[in-house]
């Protein structure tokens, strides 16, 4: 975070003018409305420390600095080795936290406040429970959508077509369904690098599910559960089925988000709970209509509407407006789809997942990767070793 202060503290010494995007402008703008929100219309004390511990600064910093950072081949490179060998660790770890159990590895403190359930059920984080709840799928998602273009481009098939199996099936042992969504990406991804090849695209639309499908079989052979995962947390036949399994609490933010969202529509109500000076009670209209089947509006547009009102929702909708319109045109200029697949999934998420904030280490790297193709349109000397 303060990596950010001292950049720009560098430029301007430099008398280098300091780049602002206009998708950054409107994330400050977010992260502004989010303070006056909480301080001032929830009437809370402030303390320095909300300016260092608050992931909404550390994100709107990693934009400034990514945007004013010079990347090199040289470095690139090493990330490329490193994220390699990150994913393949990654894959092995979550592989023994299900044979052996979600204790391996796992953060003792993640597993007071986030752990438990069976086999089928227990959410796997594999090497992430240290960083933070979600990073299992912003860590290892965006960097496995950004290595599969790189061997998309070249040509390795072989090796392509273990690493899109790898990705898929680290995915489906998180039995985080949002994961799981953002994974299915990488045929986006595959969709736009063999747009003008689609008989290449049909066969990894084809070939890539029959593959999956047979290792969940070979793994309910081998004692994995695979197909009680499947049972149990993606159809939910245990709670009833999807309409009134935890996936219930979805639809059941569409009813509460009715009742509550037009007593401040403008401002919003604030972030009573999970603010950064959070009382750890949620609102008690909204407890009331939730009544203990959910801790929140679950759907994060939905929340960001209902916190922050029309004001911020317009300041936060904006910027992922703005910042993938960027990332696509990027996208089109250097042929390098996966910074724009990859920060996609931050959109995408949101609409089960609650969180306006991209401080996670697969994000940054996305808008990394971004700046780089930008800076070197042609990429015949970036190989993964």
């Amino acid at each position: 975070m303060y990596l950010g202060v001292i950049l720009l503290f560098f430029y301007a010494k430099k008398g280098k003018p300091v780049k602002i995007p206009r998708y950054a402008i409107f994330y400050l703008l977010f992260v502004i409305y989010a303070y006056i929100s909480e301080f001032i219309f929830l009437d809370r004390d402030f303390k320095s420390i909300f300016l260092v511990s608050n992931p909404m600064i550390g994100s709107f910093l990693a934009l400034i600095i990514v945007e004013n950072l010079e990347v090199r081949l040289k470095y690139m490179n090493s990330i490329l080795k490193f994220s390699n060998i990150l994913l393949i660790v990654a894959f092995i770890v979550i592989l023994l936290q299900q044979v052996i159990g979600q204790e391996f590895m796992t953060n003792p403190d993640y597993m007071r406040d986030w752990g438990g359930g069976d086999e089928t059920e227990s959410r796997l984080v594999s090497i992430y429970s240290y960083i933070s709840p979600v990073a299992v799928g912003f860590g290892f998602v965006p960097v496995f959508i950004l290595i599969t273009e790189l061997l998309i481009k070249s040509k390795k098939n072989k090796k392509l077509l273990l690493y899109v199996l790898l990705g898929l099936l680290f995915s489906f042992l998180t039995k985080t369904r949002w994961i799981m969504l953002n994974a299915l990406m990488v045929f986006l991804l595959l969709y736009f690098n063999h747009r003008k090849q689609l008989t290449s695209f049909y066969k990894y639309l084809i070939l890539v599910p029959s593959i999956v499908v047979i290792a969940l079989f070979v793994g309910e052979s081998f004692g994995l559960k695979t197909m009680g995962i499947v049972e149990d947390r993606i159809l939910e036949k245990d709670s009833g089925g999807v309409g009134k399994g935890s996936a219930s609490s979805r639809i059941l933010a569409f009813t509460a988000f009715s009742q509550v969202y037009m007593d401040n529509p403008i401002l919003g109500r604030g972030n009573v709970k999970y603010g950064m000076a959070g009382t750890g009670e949620q609102d008690s209209k909204l407890k009331k209509i939730l009544g203990g089947k959910s801790s929140q509006l679950h759907v994060g547009y939905l929340s960001l509407l209902y916190i922050y009102g029309l004001v911020g929702g317009i300041f936060f909708l904006g910027f992922i407006y703005l910042i993938l319109k960027r990332l696509y045109k990027n996208a089109e200029k250097t042929g390098y789809y996966g910074p724009f697949v990859a920060f996609l999934g931050f959109a995408l998420a949101n609409l089960t997942l609650v969180t306006f904030t991209f401080f996670e280490m697969g994000l940054i790297l996305a808008l990394l990767f971004n700046k780089f193709y930008l800076q070197s349109l042609k990429q015949k000397d970036l190989k993964i070793n």
